[in-house]
């Protein structure tokens, strides 16, 4: 199971993955401040009030979840540093690979029970 920053990290190694994500992290965040902020002055150049406070709350949410997001991007990048690479052999497909799935119209659960087919009654 690979994660999106796996592919960074080993292509430029921690260090640089590090670097790469804080420089677009704060990147991004000069453009929601910048944004917002031309936002919020056009509302209160015009007396829009409302609208101003309105758009100022949506970002600060937006910060928010902007934090959330850089905040995951950079444990995982952390954990991935130190920690093993995952080595599951599950395919997280359900029933791959058993004996009775090979078997067409078996589930590999039950078998037939000789003698009480639903077909004879008819």
């Amino acid at each position: 199971m690979s994660t999106p920053n796996q592919g960074l990290a080993e292509r430029w190694g921690p260090q640089r993955a590090r670097r790469v994500l804080l420089v677009l992290a704060i990147l991004s965040l000069l453009v929601i401040v910048a944004v917002s902020a031309l936002l919020v002055l056009d509302g209160l150049r015009h007396e829009r009030k409302l609208q101003a406070i309105g758009i100022a709350l949506l970002a600060l949410m937006a910060i928010v979840l902007w934090l959330r997001v850089v905040r995951t991007r950079w444990l995982l990048l952390q954990v991935q540093t130190f920690a093993p690479p995952y080595a599951s052999e599950e395919t997280g497909v359900w029933g791959v690979g058993g004996p009775g799935m090979r078997t067409p119209g078996a589930t590999g659960i039950y078998t037939a029970i000789p003698g009480n087919d639903i077909d004879k009654r008819r």
